[in-house]
Order: C-alpha cells, then sequence, then structure tokens
C-alpha cells in the first residue's frame, strides 16, 4: 500500500493548483443499492447520489470525525476547505491507471438472492479482504483545488466518467480456469505414444460465469446511476481515457500496462512463451511415459522368457539321479 504522502501532504513536494484533470481509482460497489463508495470504509456514504450536485461530489474535511471514530459521521466538518496541504481530505486518485492503493485487496460476492447490507472487511498478512461488495476500477475527472503528490492527488471536485469491475481482485475461491489443447495429438509407435511437437496448452483465466454475469450487470447498473460510462474490460476503459501527459509538471508517466480483464498483464509474446513452456512439459510428460513403457516392456519379455514353475518342475523330475545300486537310469524312463 502507498503512503498518503504520496497524494500531497505537507511533508511532501507537493503543489495546490487549481483546474481539472483526468485520473484513476477504485471503488467500492454496494451490491444492494448500487452506490460506490469509499474502500477504506464501504459504509461511509461518501458518494451517495444524494452527495451530488450537478452531477459532482464535493469534497468535506471530517478529521474530527475520523479521529474519534467511523460512527460518528454526523460531527461538524473542519474549519478549513478540502483539500489542504496541511491535512489528508480530498477526494484521492491516481495519475496511472496501475498504480493501486489497495494492491493486495479482494472481494468475496455476495448471493444474488442476498439481502443482506452488512460489509465484512478482513485484514491479514498486509493483504485486504471485503466481503458483501464489488471492487471496481474508475475513471474520475477531478477539478477545483487539486494538491498534488508524487503519486497521485487530493481534489476538491469529483465526477465518475467510467467505471469497470475489477476481476483481478476477485477472490480465488470465484475463479474459473479453462485450458485449450491445440495440435495435441497423441500418436502410437508400437511401444509407447509421442506428442505432436506443435503441441500448446492455452489457459484463460476469470470469473465464474455466474458471478460475471450477476456483476457486470450491477456494474453497468452503477455506471448509469452516476451518468458514467460502463466497460466489461478495464484495457478498453483505460484506451478510451488514456493517460494525461503531465510531465510540465514533473510526473513522468508511468510506463507498466494495465490490468486486462482476467488480471493478467501478459502482452501476446508472454502470452506465447506460456503455451510454449506447457507445451515443453507435456512433451516432457510423452518423454516419460516413453520411459515407463519402455521398462514395462522389458519386464514382460523378462517373463514371458521365464519358465513356469509347472515346466521347472518336469526338468527337475527328468534330471533327478537314479537311486544308488538299482542301475536304473531315470532319464530314460518314460514320465
Amino acid at each position: 500500500m502507498y503512503h498518503r504522502n504520496q497524494y500531497g501532504s505537507s511533508g511532501d513536494d507537493t503543489t495546490l493548483v487549481p483546474g481539472s484533470l483526468i485520473a484513476y481509482r477504485h471503488f467500492a460497489l454496494l451490491p444492494h443499492n448500487r452506490h460506490l463508495a469509499p474502500m477504506n470504509n464501504p459504509e461511509q456514504a461518501v458518494y451517495g447520489l444524494h452527495q451530488r450536485d450537478g452531477g459532482v461530489f464535493h469534497a468535506r474535511c471530517y478529521r474530527m470525525a475520523v479521529a474519534l471514530g467511523r460512527s460518528f459521521h454526523s460531527l461538524p466538518e473542519a474549519a478549513h476547505s478540502s483539500p489542504a496541504i496541511d491535512c489528508t481530505c480530498g477526494f484521492y486518485a491516481h495519475y496511472s491507471p496501475t498504480s493501486d492503493f489497495y494492491e493486495h485487496a479482494s472481494w468475496i460476492p455476495q448471493e444474488e438472492d442476498s439481502t443482506a447490507e452488512e460489509v465484512w472487511m478482513t485484514a491479514f498478512g498486509g493483504a485486504l479482504e471485503i466481503r458483501g461488495v464489488a471492487i471496481v476500477r474508475a475513471v474520475v475527472e477531478l477539478s477545483g483545488r487539486i494538491v498534488m503528490g508524487s503519486l497521485g492527488v487530493r481534489a476538491e471536485k469529483l465526477k465518475v466518467r467510467a467505471l469497470a469491475v475489477d476481476w483481478a481482485k476477485l477472490n480465488w475461491r470465484d475463479i474459473h480456469e479453462t485450458f485449450a489443447f491445440e495440435n495435441a495429438d497423441l500418436t502410437w509407435d508400437g511401444n509407447c505414444f509421442s506428442l505432436d511437437e506443435t503441441a500448446t496448452v492455452t489457459r484463460t483465466r476469470g470469473p465464474k460465469p455466474a458471478v460475471k454475469e450477476q456483476y457486470e450487470r450491477y456494474a453497468q447498473q452503477s455506471a448509469a446511476m452516476y451518468e458514467a460510462e460502463y466497460f466489461t474490460d478495464p484495457a478498453e476503459m483505460y484506451k478510451a481515457f488514456p493517460e494525461p501527459d503531465l510531465e510540465p509538471l514533473g510526473i513522468k508517466k508511468a510506463k507498466e500496462p494495465p490490468y486486462t480483464l482476467d488480471g493478467v498483464r501478459a502482452t501476446a509474446a508472454s502470452a506465447r512463451q506460456v503455451g510454449k513452456t506447457a507445451s515443453q512439459a507435456l512433451k516432457q510428460i510423452s518423454g516419460t511415459v516413453q520411459v515407463a513403457a519402455q521398462a514395462m516392456k522389458q519386464i514382460t519379455d523378462a517373463l514371458d522368457a521365464a519358465p513356469t514353475p509347472m515346466q521347472r518342475a518336469i526338468a527337475a523330475k527328468k534330471n533327478r539321479p537314479a537311486p544308488p545300486g538299482t542301475g536304473i537310469d531315470r532319464r530314460k524312463r518314460k514320465l
């Protein structure tokens, strides 16, 4: 998780500027009413539709409420306008879509027919697990007073421009994987099976179909409520809203590509490498099977060549010596 100073504070090299800016962030999506909420406190109605003025949210400082506890949401605001350089108030957002304030967070979907509005948050080992909400990626337009930090900003006004479900943060229990084989033909040469040298394996990783349909519907409804565009793929959303050029202000553009729908950052080249590696693994398995088949054949041949117990008994009887003093040659006696 990043430090708050990187989003502008009195301890950082910050700049207070007016104007507007396209930026990126995460929201918690509440399934029961499709409202957006802050990730660190999804039960706080900061982004409720009733808080908007002409489709724009206005930041307020609740430093006293945060200091005394999250249950005191009705306390008066601080005496300054938000955001202030010597405070941590304001709407947070990143310059780049690749930045992630909650890098190790995951979300667990609730049942389709569930009416529960309670949100459970569990923190363990530096990770945050949220049950009962969905995590969505968003493009926001910030305006008014903007405090600029090294990784992101705090702003006075916020308007939601686009939404997409962050499937990369979906809990592993609801991830569905499929494997597709191409040219994976096995041939029998009389002794063992051989795998085609051009065989490749493609892995597809994404949400379970029922979860995907349910939460894409929720996100689409939420986007309509906030008068924002809805995207099924975050990568397509970031193409439609590219990262602004802030180098004149000393902010360098990130080089890391954004997440794709299933959370895999691999390019086509790395995807081919994955297929190549899987193909090599299959060939190795095929070679192991071939060696095992050859060893089994040798054992079978050895067993076939060995005499049976009956054959050994007959041979022993034929070769038995005659009793002493009888002159009988048992080898010439009919058995």
